[in-house]
């Protein structure tokens, strides 16, 4: 049982870092893109393994979050004993200088930054992990 890194297409360079890092190689898998825009990846040989899927999920938000589930039910077939989702986005949050009580939809919309003319003001923000665990089979 092996330690095994899926990169995403989404930053195939942050999964080569995460991999290098751990002194670990990338898995290499097919994607299949059909015309209609549907995937199929295919991962194989993963028996038992440890495995790690990184796929952050920046825009396109919805392509990346579909990929990542279709990694993870790929690398669940290719026999992986452990599967774990790496998900790493940047996230804008903090305060700012808007109305109370606004919905997050409207000033994230709406959104500028100090010395703009008009909106809420966002001062900070934060990178955030999201870290999933699944267990194989």
């Amino acid at each position: 049982m092996g330690l095994r890194i899926v990169p995403g297409t989404a930053n195939p360079l942050l999964a080569a870092a995460v991999a290098r890092t751990l002194r670990t190689e990338l898995v290499t898998y097919e994607l299949d893109r059909f015309p209609d825009g549907e995937l199929r990846p295919v991962v194989d040989h993963l028996r038992g393994d440890d495995v790690y899927v990184i796929q952050p999920t920046g825009p396109p938000v919805s392509d990346h979050l579909v990929e990542l589930l279709l990694l993870l039910d790929a690398c669940r077939r290719g026999g992986a004993g452990r599967i774990t989702a790496v998900l790493p986005y940047f996230i804008v949050m903090g305060k700012f200088a808007g109305p109370p009580g606004w919905p997050v939809t409207a000033w994230r919309s709406s959104a500028r930054f100090p010395g703009d003319d008009e909106g809420p003001v966002l001062r900070g923000s934060r990178t955030l992990w999201a870290v999933l665990t699944f267990a194989g089979q």
